[in-house]
């Protein structure tokens, strides 16, 4: 009981939102997508990393929504969005599009920022139409453009070569839980 207490007095407790909906996206994927702050304000897009939630931006969306409209979304495969058999950047790009579509109105800009999975996400879907009617900037916190299972060091005791990339790419697309990501999943 004290744990839950501290839970949902810490600044890691989610926020409750003032609106929920479900998006659905391509090949019938349904996102959970969270709506924080007053309607009309300026509009932000959070989009988390990967094996996080929109847990993971509790801090940033308590600050942000007493004057913006802050709109989270679970991935696919994350938090409360169910997984889908195709999980690709492409996909994920889909994904953030129609968020933005559902969320948005025709013409309306937000500031889009990713973390990690989220970053990559946002930089899938940048040269998109449907992306850029709605970008008015864009936020890249801690993420990479490319060769991720290459360069990643989830292997670190094992040097750069085809057995550390081959176990990454396996440990990446893992359906097992991963360790806690923030206080709140401990």
């Amino acid at each position: 009981m004290s744990r839950l207490i501290r839970v949902t007095d810490s600044p890691y407790a989610p926020p409750v939102p003032a609106r929920e909906l479900t998006v659905a996206s391509t090949g019938g994927a349904r996102l959970h997508v969270e709506v924080h702050g007053p309607e009309g304000a300026p509009a932000v897009v959070l989009a988390h990393g990967w094996t996080c939630s929109t847990a993971f931006w509790a801090a940033q969306i308590r600050e942000l929504a007493a004057d913006h409209r802050v709109i989270a979304y679970d991935q696919r495969g994350h938090g409360r969005s169910p997984a889908h058999e195709v999980c690709s950047t492409e996909a994920l790009a889909d994904d953030l599009e129609a968020v933005l579509a559902a969320t948005l109105a025709p013409g309306e800009r937000a500031v889009v920022a990713g973390h990690s999975m989220g970053g990559m996400t946002v930089l899938a879907a940048a040269g998109r139409p449907g992306f850029q009617e709605h970008a008015a900037a864009v936020l890249l916190c801690s993420t990479g453009s490319s060769r991720l299972v290459e360069e990643a060091t989830v292997v670190p005791l094992l040097r750069g070569g085809r057995l550390r990339t081959g176990l990454t790419r396996r440990i990446l697309g893992s359906r097992a839980p991963l360790g806690p990501v923030t206080p709140l999943a401990l």
